[in-house]
């Protein structure tokens, strides 16, 4: 949850608790802000100038925001107030992601820029172990590089692919990688890495939702992020927190049956599964044994070729191509499916819609919103909302990584005294 919208909530009326209360719900305003003034928060918050100078003094005497320059005097004159700002390098964070093929990872300060990064092999056949062994010498070469000390670099936030029980960092099942069952990756990686430091475990498609519910603008209470990018997943967002479900099942929409008698086979084992069907490989496929019956389609020459892309697809569909509008249309009625169940299920105030299928355009969102809202149910006062993600222009495993990680950082009391 969000360090701002957690601490909206009553608060004990302990001096101290309403002491963290105050300065958590401070810290959240600067991670918000380019740079507020002691006024700025007060008037925001409803705290005394008094209470907020103590605040914002005390993190500015720790390094954690930093004094910018004097602000615009009121209409009517008077003193310029003092402009502070958050200090993006008091504190670092490392993040590690492993998809079906790729280990990425990367040191992040606390506004989740990038200060070191490195990648490396993690193909599906490679041992559990190695992956183990390839991590902790990933960490451990990034943190020397930049010369800092992995002791005070905490969380340390992994996602990987497969079922997870987060609260104690256990793989329970991987999809693509041989590793076997219920692996206590936590557990591992800090035994091989020696550290004190805190490991957090989760699935990385859950993590990349986490960047929007940061990112938005309005603040939502239930929200739904489904993720098409190697797979599908995603995550649901209800009062701000992640929600994982007992055995760690929640947001793997991706293996949601949208096609009963389906023959296309998905990875789980598994037939007609969301994912599996709404690939780019899969509408390519489509694309090439449909196209006899449309010679006329922009897309006809590049299917012969054999040079058709996804992104051809979404532009041609733009462009009114009837042949690339039923492609997409398919895709949209397996969308529509998936969202449908979810409605039933979490009736979420917002859908965000993340992955490859954030470059589809105009077609592929308007009709989906118009799908989706024309289903039994859904004849209320106002549609369901269904956009793009904001973050489809960057790593969104890590980013989402890096966010959790500093709000789990910036919850720890202990930093506050």
């Amino acid at each position: 949850m969000p360090i701002m919208q957690r601490h909206l909530r009553i608060a004990s009326n302990k001096p101290r608790n309403i002491k963290y209360h105050n300065q958590k719900l401070i810290l959240s305003m600067f991670r918000k802000k380019e740079s507020l003034s002691i006024a700025e928060i007060a008037n925001r918050i409803n705290l005394s100038k008094t209470t907020v100078t103590k605040v914002v003094n005390e993190f500015e005497a720790k390094g954690m925001v930093l004094a910018t320059g004097k602000g615009n005097s009121t209409d009517v004159g008077g003193k310029k107030p003092e402009i502070f700002a958050f200090n993006a390098a008091w504190s670092y964070v490392i993040v590690l992601t492993i998809n079906p093929n790729t280990m990425a990872g990367a040191v992040m300060d606390m506004k989740c820029n990038f200060i070191g990064q490195r990648t490396a092999n993690c193909a599906p056949n490679t041992p559990y172990q190695v992956v183990i062994q390839d991590m902790a010498d990933m960490i451990q070469g990034m943190v020397k590089d930049l010369g800092l000390n992995i002791d005070t670099l905490h969380p340390i936030v992994i996602g990987c692919e497969g079922i997870i029980d987060a609260d104690n960092g256990i793989i329970h099942y991987t999809i693509h990688h041989s590793w076997g069952q219920n692996l206590p990756l936590k557990e591992d990686l800090a035994r091989v890495l020696g550290t004190p430091a805190t490991i957090y475990v989760d699935n990385l498609l859950r993590l990349a939702g986490y960047v929007d519910m940061l990112t938005s603008e309005t603040v939502y209470n239930s929200q739904v992020v489904l993720t098409t990018t190697y797979s599908a997943g995603g995550s649901i967002l209800e009062n701000q927190q992640l929600v994982h479900g007992i055995n760690g099942f929640v947001g793997e929409f991706g293996h949601m049956i949208v096609e009963p008698h389906s023959d296309i086979r998905c990875d789980c084992g598994g037939y007609g599964c969301f994912g599996v069907l709404v690939s780019p490989n899969t509408v390519l496929a489509q694309a090439q044994k449909q196209c006899a019956r449309y010679p006329q389609s922009v897309l006809y020459p590049k299917i012969r070729e054999g040079a058709l892309k996804i992104t051809d697809i979404f532009e041609a569909s733009n462009q009114d191509d009837p042949f690339a509008c039923s492609l997409m249309d398919q895709v949209i009625h397996y969308f529509a499916i998936v969202i449908h169940n979810i409605v039933l299920l979490r009736d979420p105030e917002k859908i965000f819609i993340q992955g490859f299928y954030t470059g589809a355009g105009d077609y592929f969102l308007l009709n989906l919103r118009k799908k989706v809202n024309s289903l039994p149910f859904y004849k209320m006062e106002r549609d369901l909302p269904i956009e793009y993600s904001v973050i489809s222009g960057f790593n969104p495993y890590l980013a989402g990584a890096a966010y959790y990680a500093v709000d789990l950082l910036l919850d720890i009391n202990s930093i506050y005294d």
